[in-house]
């Protein structure tokens, strides 16, 4: 690259969706902690600690998320300000590790949605053997984002290599999530046939509509991230939306528990 490419790549490619990316995730991420506040304080009474100790797990570890994704636009708009040769380059590996806690969150979210499948339909295993079939995929999605995201090469580049790798988490992640809501939505109309009082039937519509807006939602980003990356090989346009998943993916998981 020429230095007035440097510079473009480096402003529009990086630092603008960077910057972007954090501001949206920043404002999801403080929606979630209201959330989990809500739960401890007011629904929390009747759970097990088990589910107690798992929404404390994933908030943790959504708060890592966040914090390393803090760390990596500080480090590149502060201790690297004004070097824009280094907005190019993979100088500062947490980039790519803040993936890390992301993926587990990601794994951890659809266990339990399988869990919760597998209790409603009356413990019929598939539902759990189809979530851990696509966990595996994804698991080896994010090893290969880590293992490559750790060289140090330009970033343009590390982007072109992290595609196929990329592609295997966002589509696993859509096709679990879309099964899961069409199997909630279903056994939720079961509950509804079976149902003896309008109110019941009423709140179960309500969680009908809101299990397939939450999953449009995320599917919707999910896709995007694989279009983006497709497209777009060296950019680095994929971060303002795939930050924007990571969050989505523990605020209208948890939603949609609740």
């Amino acid at each position: 690259m020429s230095s007035t490419e440097v510079v473009s790549w480096g402003l529009k490619n990086f630092l603008g969706c960077g910057v972007l990316g954090l501001a949206l995730s920043s404002i999801i991420f403080g929606i979630t902690w209201l959330q989990v506040y809500l739960y401890y304080t007011e629904h929390s009474s009747g759970d097990r600690p088990f589910l107690k100790a798992y929404v404390a797990i994933v908030m943790i570890l959504d708060t890592l998320n966040q914090v390393l994704v803090i760390l990596v636009v500080y480090h590149y708009t502060v201790t690297d300000f004004g070097d824009f040769e280094a907005l190019t380059q993979n100088t500062w590996p947490f980039f790519f590790w803040q993936a890390l806690p992301a993926g587990i969150i990601e794994i951890m979210v659809e266990a339990f949605f399988a869990y919760r499948l597998y209790g409603m339909s009356g413990r019929k295993i598939i539902y759990l053997v189809f979530v851990g079939i696509v966990c595996v995929f994804q698991l080896a999605g994010y090893i290969g984002w880590l293992v490559i995201g750790s060289k140090s090469s330009p970033l343009p580049s590390l982007t072109a290599q992290l595609e196929p790798w990329s592609i295997i988490i966002f589509s696993s992640a859509t096709i679990c999530d879309l099964v899961i809501a069409v199997c909630l939505i279903h056994y939720l109309r079961k509950e509804k046939n079976a149902g003896m009082f309008r109110g019941t039937n009423r709140a179960i519509n309500l969680l009908i509509t809101y299990a397939l807006n939450t999953c449009l939602l995320t599917d919707i980003l999910n896709i995007i991230c694989i279009i983006v990356w497709a497209k777009e090989k060296e950019s680095m346009l994929y971060v303002l939306f795939f930050w924007v998943v990571i969050r989505s993916v523990y605020y209208f998981g948890s939603s949609r528990h609740g």
